[in-house]
């Protein structure tokens, strides 16, 4: 049948579509779907038999497949259409914007379904070009929206009939719309053994192509590819391909496979303040009871909430970066000037957002950069921001697969239910006088260690990084006037960490005692 779409103006003809069964030339098998969806998957498929072979009118009839771009929606829906061997229909394009026959297009489903016996799946793909009745000024736009709206109402009226639509912004969706999906499965991206998984699909000849790529280097590249989701890693192997070819060579090496991932962006992760962990606890100089708390509360996958304080420039968040690079975590690295920033958005809900997000992306490390800054400019301390009390949630019971890490120069006005949220709390202080030494042997060799120390001995470990870089920016490595100009100008912290210490504590002390009670035991 031929659907034909009227333009507002004097009806004329603006274009026509044909309503028929999409051919589906797939085999579910050969495609990797998340052991989580596949278990959502299984629930819906017993839900449209049991509405078809018993009639029952409890089981939901609209889905909404929810998720970043390239996780595998539109062939979810597909595989799941395929399974179950329901004729698939995407109505995409009829239902979208000023179409007054929609009624027509649901009745000819309805045919279909009666023709069958078996039923349909009437797709829709990235529901949100649905516009909200609010944001609408044409009438005959108002007309078609509320004709979908009514139809996806009528389940009584339209048994048989399966309605699968897709998002990338599940939150930006009208009301109106996402509360007549009855059910929702959300698509994440790949884990680091999902990521191995397509990459075999895809690597092992699907699509008719002739390269060779070993397991070994699969797995190497699956390690690699934070954010990277199904279609990203298809494209990077394709331009691995291209690359390989170019040598007129069939067997992909690690090379290629790194030149397509350098190629190709991560589409997860690309409109978010993600970091690629370059180090590690080794990179991290001392500090050996924080490493071994922070990796005692991983290895545990206790989801915690960690207060990291103290003097700037001495390895805060160096700690929380090396955390994430240590376990292989991927790492969004949050600030509050950031949280007011276009990517995250002008609503009340931007941490939800992030937080929404980093699940997606768990095994996660989130860590909020200097927190006292962002509670100051926002008010976070009032209960009357509908933020705060999210953000306090969030701190209560971090969601799973995601640890709340915060930074914090002087965090000593945190008081009472916000600063009771963080159950560990850890001080980055000053590099004594014996650091301070190593420090300065380690980023000037050639100079007299002893001496730039008696120069100021109230230096940062990143105040010591920072002048030696600047020094050899200059070519003044050997120059020890330079330095001595330099280091004497840089003013000491005059915060009194002894009384911060003293009122918010310290949770190294209570992992001690926690150690020493087991090993008594």
């Amino acid at each position: 049948m031929t659907i034909t779409k009227i333009n507002k103006e004097n009806g004329r003809t603006i274009g026509s579509s044909s309503l028929s069964p999409v051919k589906l030339n797939i085999k579910p098998e050969e495609y990797y779907l998340h052991p989580k969806i596949r278990e959502d998957f299984e629930d819906l498929k017993t839900t449209v038999l049991g509405i078809n072979d018993f009639g029952s009118e409890m089981g939901a009839r609209n889905y909404l497949f929810s998720g970043p771009a390239g996780t595998g929606k539109t062939l979810g829906a597909m595989i799941l259409s395929a399974e179950l061997e329901i004729p698939f229909y995407d109505i995409s394009s009829l239902v979208k914007g000023q179409n007054p026959y929609i009624a027509q297009v649901f009745e000819e489903l309805r045919k279909a379904s009666n023709d069958n016996g078996k039923g349909v799946f009437a797709f829709i793909d990235e529901v949100e070009g649905l516009s909200s009745r609010e944001n609408i000024v044409d009438p005959m736009q108002y007309q078609s929206l509320s004709q979908i709206l009514s139809q996806m109402d009528g389940v009584q009226d339209n048994k048989g009939i399966f309605i699968i639509g897709t998002t990338n912004r599940p939150n930006d969706l009208d009301e109106a719309i996402r509360s007549r999906f009855s059910e929702e499965i959300e698509f994440l991206p790949p884990d680091q053994n999902g990521r191995y998984e397509i990459l075999k699909i895809h690597a092992n000849g699907k699509g008719g192509h002739k390269f060779k790529v070993n397991d070994k280097s699969l797995e190497e590249l699956s390690k690699k590819s934070y954010g990277y989701v199904g279609r990203d890693l298809k494209q990077v192997l394709s331009r691995a391909f291209t690359h390989a070819k170019r040598d007129s060579r069939t067997e992909v090496n690690m090379g290629d496979l790194e030149y397509g991932l350098r190629k190709t962006k991560p589409s997860a992760i690309r409109d978010m303040p993600f970091i690629e962990p370059k180090v590690s606890f080794k990179d991290l100089a001392g500090y050996e009871d924080h490493k071994a708390l922070l990796r005692s509360i991983v290895e545990r996958n206790n989801e915690s909430v960690i207060l990291m304080y103290g003097p700037k420039g001495n390895g805060k968040t160096l700690g929380a970066e090396a955390l994430a690079g240590e376990f292989g975590y991927n790492f969004i690295l949050l600030k509050g000037s950031e949280l007011e920033s276009k990517w995250v958005g002008e609503s009340k809900d931007r941490v939800e957002k992030v937080i929404k997000r980093a699940k997606q992306l768990s095994p996660c490390i989130v860590c909020f950069d200097e927190i006292s800054s962002f509670i100051e400019r926002k008010g976070v301390l009032s209960h009357k921001d509908s933020q705060t009390g999210y953000l306090q949630s969030v701190l209560s019971r971090p969601p799973e697969g995601i640890y709340i890490l915060a930074t914090d120069n002087n965090p000593s006005f945190l008081r009472g239910p916000f600063m009771d949220r963080f159950i560990h709390r850890l001080y980055f202080g000053m590099p004594t006088r014996e650091e301070q030494v190593l420090l300065w042997k380690k980023y000037a060799p050639e100079l007299d260690s002893e001496k730039l120390v008696e120069v100021n001995d109230k230096l940062s470990c990143r105040d010591i990084a920072y002048t030696c870089q600047r020094i050899k920016d200059y070519g003044l490595t050997e120059n020890f006037e330079a330095f001595k100009k330099l280091i004497e100008g840089i003013p000491a912290d005059d915060t009194n960490y002894d009384k911060v210490i003293q009122e918010i504590g310290d949770g190294i002390r209570d992992y001690k005692a926690l150690k020493e009670f087991r090993s008594e035991k």
